[in-house]
């Protein structure tokens, strides 16, 4: 069969009219198909960019350190025993573990975040935490007021102070002076020298909007926090091996502080590399599973189809019959029961693609701009061109055992059966 042969065309579409019922009921199930592929695939879409948009600005060759208790016991020291890291040990990890750029100390100076912050009469319950300007360089924060902690601060041992946007919305009126205004901070007055939010959804130890952030060197002092330090970040350089750099720097943290080299337990770490990676896999398993169900949904329509044919088939006995008898030749049947049922899917499949893409564009309009892990739903033109592909192919499979049934059909047979 022609292309462009516009009777057979015309004879296609009379066909498809002819029983407008069947053939809404028919095409029904690619339609409802291809839009729950498309608002899938979109939703997952979404999924990804929110979560990446999220991360992408943080050090991903990094890694963090906690310390734990340990299991073994060691060199007269007995299993069940703290430790604590400390300010040298920083200064060893930096001389001696090839590949360490810099790191980053973190202290807490208080277990408790009950109305441990205020402003005048208002109280609010926030974390408090000591850090050094590095910190910037692992979780970058956006600057709203003010300035952010400096090397000036920390070398001063300064009583300043930043704090989270949530942070000042509880504590301060909309109008009211924040820069320049002394807070009570677990007992003691820091000047606010800064408001800050997170510049990325993945944070350690605290949310930085409802935090108060203070010089690392004046928390240590004000706070008498002696030499301990609650965890650490140790940022590797481009070309060094983050893995490695984790490994050689509990080495070091082990034979510093009498821990056995044995002691998985005594130290509790995790690297930024590894944790992107995971990151990675779990997006292109929601991916694949998208396509799985997808597909499936649709195949199940596409299946519909072919009965309907078959169904449709039986039905024309006579006119099949007729056309072999004037000289219709297998091909030619053929190619109108294949062309019939990929018009039908095709259809049907445009359909929903084209409700998919708007309910996409509709939903995109609705999520706020700092959506935290839903971004942006859409499907891309690839995408697009392989769902249309999908629906061409799987209508010409649901035409072939409807067009086998139809040339096994002899004139003489189908005249004698009407």
């Amino acid at each position: 069969m022609r292309i462009v042969d516009i009777d057979r065309w015309q004879e296609i579409w009379h066909t498809i009219k002819q029983n407008k019922l069947r053939s809404v009921m028919t095409a029904f199930g690619v339609f409802w198909g291809i839009l729950m592929l498309v608002i899938m695939l979109g939703s997952g879409k979404a999924l990804e960019n929110g979560i990446l948009d999220g991360t992408e600005n943080f050090e991903r060759n990094s890694c963090f350190m906690f310390a734990g208790t340990t299991t073994e016991p060691y060199k007269g020291f007995q299993r069940g025993r703290s430790w604590y890291i400390t300010s040298s040990d920083l200064v060893v990890i930096e001389k001696n573990v090839e590949g360490v750029k810099f790191t980053v100390p973190y202290v807490f100076p208080t277990n408790t975040t009950e109305n441990n912050v205020m402003n005048g009469m208002k109280v609010g319950s926030f974390s408090v935490q000591g850090i050094t300007p590095e910190l910037y360089l692992v979780s970058p924060q956006i600057l709203l007021q003010g300035h952010l902690i400096n090397k000036l601060d920390e070398l001063g041992k300064r009583k300043i102070c930043v704090i989270g946007e949530k942070v000042k919305e509880q504590l301060f009126l909309a109008d009211e002076t924040v820069v320049g205004t002394y807070i009570r901070v677990n007992g003691v007055y820091f000047q606010v020298v800064g408001v800050i939010k997170s510049a990325t959804h993945m944070n350690i130890g605290s949310q930085p909007e409802n935090t108060v952030f203070v010089p690392y060197t004046t928390a240590k002092q004000v706070f008498n926090l002696g030499d301990r330090i609650s965890y650490i970040s140790v940022v590797a350089e481009d070309w060094a091996d983050i893995s490695k750099v984790e490994e050689d720097t509990k080495e070091v943290l082990k034979a510093r502080n009498s821990i056995a080299p044995s002691d998985n337990e005594a130290i509790w770490s995790f690297n930024m590399k590894q944790q992107f990676q995971q990151i990675g896999a779990l997006l292109l398993g929601i991916q694949l599973l998208i396509w799985i169900v997808g597909i499936g949904t649709l195949l199940a329509g596409i299946i519909g189809v072919s009965n309907i044919m078959l169904i449709t088939i039986r039905e024309r006995t006579k006119e099949i019959g007729i056309r072999r008898a004037i000289g219709a030749t297998p091909k030619v049947i053929i190619g109108q029961i294949l062309v019939e049922s990929l018009v039908l899917t095709v259809l049907a499949g445009m359909g929903g693609l084209v409700l998919g893409v708007w309910i996409l564009h509709f939903a995109n309009g609705l999520i706020p701009a700092d959506g935290m892990f839903f971004k942006n739903p859409h499907i891309d033109f690839g995408v697009a061109i392989i769902a249309t592909g999908i629906m061409s192919l799987f209508g010409v499979l649901a035409g072939i055992i409807p067009a086998r049934r139809a040339i096994r059909i002899k004139p003489i047979d189908a005249i004698r059966e009407e």
